[in-house]
């Protein structure tokens, strides 16, 4: 039996660009599973577990859900577009955060 595949949201390719135009190391970690975040990306000293997200009611899945609760590090957000990911990165990009 194959393992379940993975949809990766379309807009993490975008996110991925935009957090490596300004210098961020990115890890793809989407393909992890088991509710794991995915993005891991560093920058300035500075980690962040991204989880991306393409719909504005996009939801997380339950195994995201329980990943997330049970994650004791540091930080871990949903993000939607590049500025939201750019400013969980504190990076200012002028945009207002909705």
């Amino acid at each position: 039996m194959r393992p379940p595949r993975r949809r990766v949201d379309n807009t993490q390719a975008v996110v991925v660009a935009a957090l490596r135009e300004v210098g961020a190391v990115v890890a793809i970690t989407s393909h992890v599973g088991q509710g794991f975040p995915d993005l891991v990306c560093g920058r300035n000293g500075r980690t962040v577990l991204l989880e991306v997200k393409t719909e504005p009611g996009s939801r997380l899945t339950p195994d995201e859900q329980e990943w997330h609760w049970a994650w004791r590090g540091g930080p871990l957000v949903v993000v939607r577009t590049p500025a939201e990911a750019l400013w969980a990165m504190g990076v200012d990009t002028g945009e207002e955060r909705t």
